[in-house]
């Protein structure tokens, strides 16, 4: 059963980690750390009030915190050592800051609220409105 989880649910639980797992918070980290757990003891047959620290300690494995962590820093090390490595200076620049108040704001489109597409709504002729939606959106 542990090889199951190993194969099937601890890759699931960390795929991408060094990309996702730092823009986690606390409580989001807490709710995947319990899952984890929980699926480590159903597979090896532990109650569910056995510490955190002991099935890590049956199972052999690694808090997922960790493992995560460690992904991130091996990730960072690989990319250093090689040349050419698109990720090679993710370390030194920063990503621009996001702000909800500047985003460009979208027109509603004219085209899907006259008449004439109402009544080829109606007629069951969304093709060509799909189509001009379609090049209102290109533009």
């Amino acid at each position: 059963m542990l090889k199951t989880f190993k194969a099937i649910i601890k890759p699931l639980a960390t795929y991408a980690g060094p990309a996702w797992h730092q823009l986690m918070s606390d409580t989001q980290m807490a709710k995947l750390e319990r899952q984890y757990i929980g699926g480590l003891k159903a597979c090896c047959g532990l109650t569910k009030d056995t510490p955190k620290e002991l099935v890590y300690y049956e199972t052999k494995m690694m808090p997922l915190k960790e493992e995560l962590e460690l992904g991130s820093e091996q990730f960072a090390i690989s990319a250093m050592r090689t040349p050419g490595h698109p990720a090679k200076d993710l370390h030194t620049r920063r990503p621009a800051e996001r702000s909800s108040g500047n985003r460009p704001r979208t027109p509603p489109l004219e085209a899907t609220r006259s008449k004439e597409d109402e009544w080829r709504r109606q007629r069951g002729d969304t093709k060509s409105i799909q189509k001009r939606n379609h090049t209102v959106f290109v533009k």
